[in-house]
């Protein structure tokens, strides 16, 4: 097993025998091992904080948009967010923006956001 006995050590290139530099660094291999153990698990459970986190989140979307008013809802955030970026656009061309004509339809895309949610919806 991976460091089981005190002469193991994690770098290949080290001279491990049983003098007291050795040992030295045999502990320097160690806290090194550990410190990447740690570093891994803290990024494991990062990962599953924002995973859980995001099924939560989804979750609670869904229980919305199924009540009553839910899809309205959406609708506005969807406008919302598609102006927003929509302005993006526009402030960051350099100089003329051209884009598809049903691009500046709004009505249109939130149909299409609102046609997938509620087939979705009888899917789910």
């Amino acid at each position: 097993m991976w460091g089981s006995t005190s002469w193991a050590c994690c770098s290949p290139h080290a001279s491990c025998s049983r003098s007291p530099g050795a040992l030295n660094l045999l502990g320097a291999c160690d806290v090194e091992r550990d410190a990447k153990i740690n570093q891994a698990e803290g990024e494991a459970e990062a990962i599953l904080a924002v995973a859980t986190a995001t099924a939560e989140g989804l979750r609670r979307v869904g229980e919305a948009l199924s009540g009553r008013g839910g899809i309205e809802a959406m609708q506005l955030r969807v406008a919302e967010e598609y102006v927003k970026q929509f302005g993006h656009l526009a402030d960051e061309a350099s100089s003329t923006l051209i884009v598809p004509a049903n691009l500046s339809d709004i009505a249109s895309m939130i149909a299409l956001a609102t046609s997938v949610v509620k087939n979705q919806t009888k899917t789910g």
